[in-house]
This record gives C-alpha cells, structure tokens and sequence, in this order.
C-alpha cells in the first residue's frame, strides 16, 4: 500500500509530505484547489509520461517521492527480484523533471528506466479518472476486461505460437509467390547468370596474370630490344661470355701457386657459371609463349571480367557468393511445387487450428461473459441500479471467412438497460456519467480479487450522482477498502464521512503567490468540511450536526463489515 507522497514543485504545490493510511483515504476540497495535482503527481512518481508544464512556475525541477509498504507475497517483490533490485518490503519510487524535459526515476536510490518502473508500478496502483471513464465507452476494451476477468493463459499460449507459425509460413510461401510463367521466368534468369559465371572459369589469380601480361605485350618493342641487346652483349663475338672464359683460362695456369689466385680462379668460374645462366635466362625470354597471345584476346577477356564484376559483385569473391545464392535459389525454385505443396498443407493445418483454439476462447470468453454479467449486475443493483446488463458476442465466422488472429476472433460489447422494460442498448450510447462511475466502481470490486493490486485511487467517482446512490457509492468504497487501500478524489458528504483518513486540499495566498496544500482532517475538522460539503461555509450548526450523524452512521456500518 501507499504509505508517503512526497511532492515538491509541481503546479501550485510548493512542498508537501501526505501520509496515507490503510483502508479509504478520501480528499476533498473547492472546486479549483488543486485535488487533481495529487492524481498528477502519483501518475508521474508511477511512470507516465512527464510533462514539464508540471514544474511549479518559477522553478526548475519537480520531485516526487512515493513510499510503498509490501505484502510478503506481493508480485512486485518478484518483480523486483527479476530487476535486479533487493527484495525488501518498504519500497522507495522517486522521480524528478527538469525544465528541458529530462526526467530521472530511482527505485530504493538506484537509477532506473522508465520503462522497467512502469512495469513494477503496475502491481502497485490503480488510477481511475475520467480517461478510464472513457476507455470503459470504447467497445474494443470490453473484450480485453473479460480476458483480464478470467485469463485462459493456456489457451492463449497455444494461439499465439500457432499465429507466430502461421506469419512465418506465410512469409515463407511469398518466397514461392506468383505464377508457374514467373516463377519460370525466374529459374530462366537463375540459368543464364549461373551459367554465364561458370562458363567464364574465373580464376582469382587471372586478372592479375592478364593485366602482367598486357603490360607486357604494350611494352613489347622495348623489351624485345632490350632482350636482344643483352644477349649481343652477353653471348655475341667477343662478348661478355667470351671475355670471363679468357679470364678463366688465365688464372688456371696460376691458381695452384697460391690461395690468391686460387680464389680469383674460383670466383670466375662462379662468374661465368652465372653469366651463362644469365643468358640461358634472357633467351627464354626472347622466345616465351606469352607473347604469341595477341592484345587483343587478353583485352577481350579482361573485357569479360569487367563485365561479370559489374553485374554480380565488385571483387571475385561477390561473384562466387551470388553464383553460390544463385545456385541455392534456382535449386529451392526448381523444387517449388514441391515446398509450396508442403507449406500450403501446413498452413491449412495452422488455420484449422488455430480456428480450433479461437473457437475454445471463444467458448470460454461467453461462459466467463456470463458470469461476469451476474456479478455486474448484483454490484450495480448494491449500488441503486436496477440495470439488466450482458456481453454481446457477435456471431462467430466459419472456417473459411476466419483470419487467423492471436486474439482470437472474437467481437463483443457490453450492452446495458438501465431502465425497466428497456431494451439492451451499446453502453456507450446509454450510460450516464452517473451510470458510468458506478459501473467502474463494479467492476474494480469484482476485478480487484483477480488484479490484487494493492492501492486504488478513484478520481471523479462521484461524476454525476448524490443523495441516496452516494450514500450507496461510500458503502461500496468502504467494503473495498477492506481487500485494497482506497483513495477518493470527491465532493461528495457521503463519501467524506465514510473516510479512514480525510484530507483537506485547499488553496491560499502566500508571499504573493497562490500555493496548494493537503492538511490531514482532525475528527473536529472532518466534521466541518463534510458540513461544507452537505451545504457550504454557511449551513451553520445544523450542518455540523448533521455531519456528525453522517459520520456516526458511517462508523457503525464500517464495524459490520469487520
């Protein structure tokens, strides 16, 4: 339960600490004091989204701090536990805003995402106001509160993997999509690319080899001249070849008088060793095949290359991976009807099921209908409505007009007769507001078992009643406020009187500027704002004295319902 709010520079509330206590905590107040900035400020300290037109004129940052006291067994524990926080019952939830619109929110001190805080707070509070009165209105929420009513987890898990495979073999079939001529057409374009890779036998090595080669042959005439002239030089009369054998000739008569000439003998043996080598290297040249491959075949395949490179990838290895997809395409295309066959068998298969389990929530979504439309009843008759009141369903498909859908394919609205002998009619074009907040008040009390939400807080419950369906409305809260804390936004004596705890929202003057403030309501205080309540400032003693009575009262059914 909510045990603190502390709120600091949000609207006209400068700084304030209000303690709740069990059980219905109701504040009241002039119309215009600020009774909705406590509702603000809760929503924001919760997770909703920040607006910095919260921030208190004048300042920069609002802060708001919430202290929570949990159950041993409560869920947010759990949750906690999954975040990585400690799990400790007295719980701490703060946030702040700054003019830029950044905010900061901290469980127990620690930084955390809004997101993550959203999800604990959930199982924390409840907050009805006029947006839920609203929501209420919408007919596609009415399906989404008999689900929360009475979940069919199962049921929904096994629907919602089979929808899962039922996309994924839709998106598989779309694979195969079209006709025979275009699928066809396709497996024509898979063959001739495949075939035009392959039947160029690339080599990753080749390019490089053709463009040595055509470097070459550009530069033919120089390295023909250069060739020949060397070998002239080298092996032509009285050339190098020549000269190094004479020299050899002369130091093998004198290399046996000494290592000197010994060594110089040896030396130009290796000399003319490597001079004919040199030669026999250079003549190789002058007759190697490569220059019997004309320019024009090497530019033509570099040509070709080129091409491949422009049409399936930048670098080889892009080529080879696109006639590898290729390869795999052609193959898994060749075998369409075959795999379109087999999916199309598995998709009539998921659609029969999938209609099966829609048809078992179906089923188990009108038997939970009725009995939430028993319960409805018997709260709204407790508080003054005589109302007849159902969950229409409309008429299921058949198999063949069914699309599959996680949610099932059911469509349902809640109908309502407020009046005897009055047919059922859409409750959002019957419903007063009045109507409205009681029947929300119904529904937390029939859900709230279900939800084990700790706090509920009720703003604008009272919309559009008084006098004996109020004092009906203040019973209701306070059998409430026996399962959950309870706290009341209201205007209404009744509601007031029946209160645990009552808080006075007023507004004053202070330094110049308008401020708001909660005071916390003494029995002598309760006792003259329920008397402004029942008649304003000016109803005098009688008021006073009526209040009282209205508070006795209220105090002896409370004890009944111990």
């Amino acid at each position: 339960m909510l045990r603190n709010l502390f709120i600091k520079n949000i609207a006209l509330i400068s700084s304030q600490n209000i303690e709740f206590e069990n059980g219905l905590c109701v504040l009241s107040g002039e119309t215009g004091a600020g009774k909705s900035i406590i509702v603000d400020a809760l929503s924001f300290v919760l997770g909703e989204r920040a607006d910095k037109n919260l921030i208190k004129y004048g300042e920069e940052t609002a802060f708001v701090e919430a202290a929570f006291e949990l159950e041993p067994d409560s869920r947010a524990l759990a949750v906690l536990d999954e975040m990585g926080f400690e799990r400790d019952t007295a719980l701490i939830l703060s946030r702040s805003l700054n003019r830029n619109g950044k905010s900061e929110s901290r469980i127990n001190g620690r930084l955390c995402a809004a997101g993550m805080l959203k999800g604990l707070t959930a199982l924390l509070v409840d907050i009805f106001g006029q947006s839920e009165h609203l929501g209420l209105l919408k007919p596609e929420n009415h399906l989404k509160i008999i689900d929360g009513y009475a979940p069919a987890e199962n049921l929904r898990e096994k629907l919602t993997s089979a929808c899962a495979e039922y996309k994924a073999v839709e998106k598989e079939l779309e694979k195969f999509g079209g006709s025979d001529e275009q699928r066809e057409r396709i497996l024509d374009i898979l063959s001739f690319q495949i075939n035009e890779i392959e039947s160029a036998g690339l080599d990753e090595e080749e390019e490089t080899r053709l463009l040595e080669k055509k470097k070459k042959l550009l530069n033919f005439e120089k390295i023909s001249s250069a060739v020949g002239g060397a070998l002239v030089a080298l092996d032509g009369e009285n050339g190098v070849l020549e000269r190094i054998a004479e020299a050899v000739q002369c130091f093998a008569g004198i290399s046996s008088l000494g290592d000197d000439f010994a060594a110089v003998s040896d030396r130009l043996d290796a000399l003319r060793y490597e001079a004919e080598d040199i030669v026999s290297t250079i003549e190789d040249m002058s007759s190697d095949d490569e220059f019997d491959e004309t320019l024009d075949s090497i530019e033509e395949r570099l040509d070709r290359i080129k091409s491949l490179k422009k049409k399936y990838g930048a670098t080889f290895a892009d080529i080879f991976t696109f006639l590898k997809n290729a390869k795999e395409q052609y193959d898994t295309l060749s075998d369409s009807a075959r795999i379109t066959e087999k999916l199309n068998a598995r998709k009539s298969a998921l659609k029969t099921e999938i209609y099966s389990l829609s048809d078992g929530l179906s089923k188990h979504r009108r038997e939970a209908a009725e009995r939430f439309a028993e319960e409805v009843v018997g709260q709204l008759r407790e508080l003054g409505m005589k109302t007849t009141f159902a969950a229409q369903f409309e008429k299921a498909p058949s198999e063949e007009e069914f699309s599959p859908n996680a949610n099932g394919f059911d469509r349902m609205e809640f109908m309502l007769s407020a009046n005897a002998g009055e047919p059922l009619k859409p409750m959002s074009k019957v419903a007063s507001g009045g109507e409205m907040s009681r029947f929300m008040l119904a529904l937390k009390n029939i859900t709230a078992a279900i939800e084990k939400i700790p706090t509920m807080v009720f703003d604008e419950i009272d919309t559009g009643i008084s006098g004996n369906v109020a004092q009906m409305v203040a019973k209701k809260l306070a059998q409430a406020s026996k399962k959950e804390q309870c706290i009341v936004i209201t205007h209404l004596p009744q509601i007031a009187a029946m209160s645990d705890a009552g808080y006075l929202i007023e507004k004053r003057e202070l330094n110049g500027r308008t401020v708001t403030e909660v005071t916390r309501l003494d029995t002598d205080a309760k006792v003259g704002e329920i008397s402004r309540l029942i008649g304003g400032a000016e109803i005098g003693a009688y008021g006073g004295l009526h209040a009282r009575e209205m508070i006795d009262w209220a105090e002896n059914f409370k004890k009944g319902l111990l």
